[in-house]
């Protein structure tokens, strides 16, 4: 685990200019600093959409100039480190960081240094005070995930109460701000509530009250202005997808893949839907790439910023080796007797392939399943289970094998993060599960958990 980070705060600034929402400026904005301590190499990236590659002197000070059209919340990444930083057009901010600090916390002056070193105070009590227990909050029942979402905006205002209390007054745009962040925050935790629900409340039904939706009318959603705005911008892409959930059910293509083609209707900004296409496409090139494939032409006519045009083309060329229907790279490694088995070897047979780490918690949680899934299918013949341990402790893997009575095909990878299986199935985190044909070829090389309901049916159908 890395130090505490200082994770992004979907904080937004509002001008006060009501009529025409958050005003573009054309002013200059500078971020200067200095970093105590720096780390040989390290640079400066600044999300979303600011300069990458900033490099820090020998002294250890920088100068970004990002480009703010807007007030916005900036994200300065450097190393492990993460620091949200609130700016308008023109403004000068000035921070200092010193890399040997317990948590990274900078020191602010110039512009703002009250509204950002609030910042660093409420990313600090939402790691100590607010973490969310997901599973807790999104089985409730709708009434009390409601309350639940409401009280925790409660808090939120308390915290902000007290600080000014004791730090002084916040301007009145990032006042308003706060409030905006507050707003998206929590109907980006109701947008997503049916479908963790659906994840964590198995084998129920979900039907929510006729006026659940209520909570859009006091919102902005199809509005330009916001889009220096964080949760502003992960409430578009949550809200595309929770009225493609709608059609999902009745659908056979995935849920990206019809939020695609709603971006035109409930959108007309070209910058959000520009936005809204790029951040739809890596969610389908990562997690679903051969539904992507169908959209990679629609998506060149459909992408203004050619910026995110050529990272999206870029990934996706990299993923193309592991569409469906091409060979699926082959790989060797040895069982818990030392036994060599490799993928080649399994011709003629459907091989569903977890790759995992006795110290992954996601992919323990998936065990159950996957044995559910193992007993389901164990009168097909033509089945084969291959979970590949990418643990740099081999015998951790062995002991956890014969504690949990595993069953399968069960191997180990070499050299953890730089196997091969790795490399080639462009693996970036786990568990990773994937599907090879019997003729030795991928059906699909991101294919959904044992725990997600439609694999059993996916691995009957393949097994024809």
């Amino acid at each position: 685990m890395m130090r505490i980070l200082l994770l992004i705060l979907s904080i937004l600034c509002l001008q006060s200019c009501k009529e025409n929402g958050l005003s573009v400026l054309s002013k200059n904005t500078r971020i200067g600093g200095k970093i105590i301590n720096p780390q040989d190499g390290t640079i400066i990236d600044v999300m979303p959409d600011g300069p990458k590659n900033v490099a820090i002197k020998s002294d250890g000070s920088f100068i970004i100039d990002p480009k703010v059209k807007s007030p916005s919340i900036l994200m300065i990444n450097y190393g492990q480190i993460q620091i949200p930083v609130f700016a308008k057009p023109g403004d000068a901010v000035n921070l200092q960081i010193d890399t040997r600090s317990y948590n990274g916390a900078p020191t602010f002056t110039g512009d703002n240094a009250l509204e950002n070193t609030f910042l660093t105070a409420l990313a600090l009590h939402k790691e100590e005070k607010m973490a969310i227990d997901f599973q807790k909050l999104f089985s409730s029942n709708e009434s009390d995930f409601v309350h639940q979402v409401e009280e925790r905006r409660n808090q939120y205002n308390t915290f902000l109460q007290e600080y000014q209390q004791k730090n002084g007054t916040f301007s009145q745009d990032f006042a308003e701000v706060i409030q905006a962040e507050l707003d998206y925050e929590s109907a980006s935790l109701k947008l997503n509530y049916p479908e963790y629900f659906g994840y964590f409340v198995k084998d129920s039904v979900l039907n929510l009250s006729e006026n659940y939706e209520s909570f859009f009318q006091n919102l902005s959603i199809d509005d330009e202005s916001k889009m220096g705005l964080p949760t502003y911008r992960q409430f578009i892409k949550e809200y595309t997808y929770f009225q493609a959930g709608k059609d999902a059910a009745k659908d056979s293509v995935s849920i990206q893949s019809i939020g695609y083609n709603l971006v035109p209707k409930h959108f007309k900004s070209a910058s959000i839907k520009s936005y809204l296409y790029y951040e739809i496409m890596k969610d389908l090139i990562d997690f679903e790439v051969n539904a992507a494939t169908p959209l990679i032409e629609q998506y060149k006519a459909d992408q203004t910023n050619p910026d995110y045009l050529n990272e999206v083309i870029a990934n996706y060329d990299q993923w193309k080796p592991l569409l469906k229907g091409n060979e699926a790279p082959d790989f060797t490694y040895e069982d818990s007797n030392g036994k060599k088995v490799s993928l080649s070897a399994l011709k003629d047979k459907i091989v569903y392939i977890d790759i995992w780490a006795t110290w992954c918690g996601p992919c323990l949680a998936e065990l159950p399943y996957l044995e559910k899934l193992q007993e389901e299918l164990k009168q097909e013949k033509d089945m084969v289970f291959v979970s590949v341990s990418i643990d740099k402790d081999k015998d951790a893997w062995k002991k956890m094998i014969k504690d949990k009575k595993m069953k399968g095909t069960q191997l180990f990878a070499d050299q953890d993060w730089q196997s091969k299986i790795v490399s080639d199935y462009m693996i970036k985190g786990i568990p990773r599960f994937i599907i090879i044909g019997k003729d030795g070829k991928i059906i699909d090389a991101n294919a959904v958990r044992p725990s997600n309901d439609q694999i059993l049916k996916k691995l009957i159908k393949a097994l024809g």
